[in-house]
Order: C-alpha cells, then sequence, then structure tokens
C-alpha cells in the first residue's frame, strides 16, 4: 500500500491498543487529510441503490469521471461545480464489515460532519472499493456508500484526495 501512495502523501499507521474504534490509517497531504479504515474481505461485500441527500460531492461520480477528472487534472473546485443535485442514488452496502466500535467511531464522525473512509481491497483479481460512513436516514444505522470502485490505485487515492478537499470546501460553503 505505502509505495502506491502519490508522493506528497504521508501515512501514519494508527494503533490503538485500548479500543475505540480508531481507522487503520491517518493520511496527510500538504492541503488535507484523511483517516481510512483499511479491510480485505474474504468475499466482495454486495452493493445496493439507495436515494440519499448528503455529501453529493462524495457520491456523485462514476469511475469513468474520476478518470476523466484526473486526466483533465481537475481540482475540488472544478469538481464541485459541476454537482447541483442533492437528491441522487448511489450504491451503498451495509457496514458489517466494521467491528461495534468502528461502526460506533464512524458514526461520531458523520455526525458531527466529519469525513472517513473504508477502503476494501476486493478478493481475486486486484480492485478496491473506496467507500464512506454514513447514518442512513431512516433506521440511523451506519451505511458505507460507494465513492469509488477501480483497479487503478493511482484512481483510487485521487478520489480519496478530492473527496477530503471537497468536503472541507463544502463545510466553508455552510459556514459562511
Amino acid at each position: 500500500m505505502r509505495k502506491s501512495l502519490p508522493k506528497g502523501m504521508n501515512p501514519t499507521r494508527l494503533e490503538n491498543r485500548h479500543g475505540g474504534g480508531v481507522p487503520d490509517l491517518e493520511l496527510q497531504w500538504s492541503t488535507g487529510s484523511a483517516f481510512v479504515e483499511l479491510k480485505a474481505p474474504r468475499s466482495t461485500p454486495r452493493l445496493s441503490s439507495e436515494n440519499l441527500k448528503i455529501r453529493p460531492h462524495l457520491f456523485s461520480f462514476s469511475e469513468q469521471d474520476w478518470a476523466d477528472s484526473m486526466l483533465k487534472g481537475l481540482t475540488p473546485q472544478n469538481l464541485m461545480e459541476d454537482i447541483t443535485d442533492l437528491d441522487f442514488t448511489t450504491a451503498s452496502q451495509s457496514a458489517s464489515l466494521a467491528s461495534k466500535d468502528q461502526k460506533a467511531w464512524h458514526a461520531r464522525r458523520f455526525a458531527n460532519n466529519g469525513l472517513s473512509f473504508f477502503l476494501q481491497k476486493t478478493p481475486g483479481p486486484s480492485s478496491y472499493r473506496l467507500l464512506s460512513p454514513y447514518l442512513d436516514q431512516e433506521s440511523g444505522s451506519l451505511r458505507l456508500g460507494l465513492v469509488c470502485e477501480t483497479k487503478d490505485v493511482a484512481l483510487m487515492w485521487y478520489a480519496l484526495r478530492l473527496c477530503a478537499e471537497m468536503h472541507s470546501l463544502a463545510a466553508l460553503r455552510l459556514d459562511v
């Protein structure tokens, strides 16, 4: 994993011997940071469609959109200009791979408008799912919304970085 990180992205592995569900990794770069929970399930969890009204800046892009954006060198500001719909359909999965403490940590982070990610390496041919936790509006349970699914690890890191930066921009816009 460390070898695939873009230049300038500094990983810190977090060891928490006292529980609490803190993610495995914090990534830092010159314009932001993100907490990432690493998962390698034996089988790929099933995705389902879900209508959301939250954080369109995380869930509005397909793998092809991310690839086109990376190729064009788009910034978070460029991408934020394209997002207008606040009610949209996205792919999601349950947070069944997470422990009770991990679910609680990510739920508290989401409730406080924080951002975190789950990075799943799918079984078989190397493929990655980048997911962001959110609280289901009806049940209150923690769910994972698909941010990007790709075999291109560079694209996955690009999506993670831009999502974190777009989240910061969205928070700043709410404060204005």
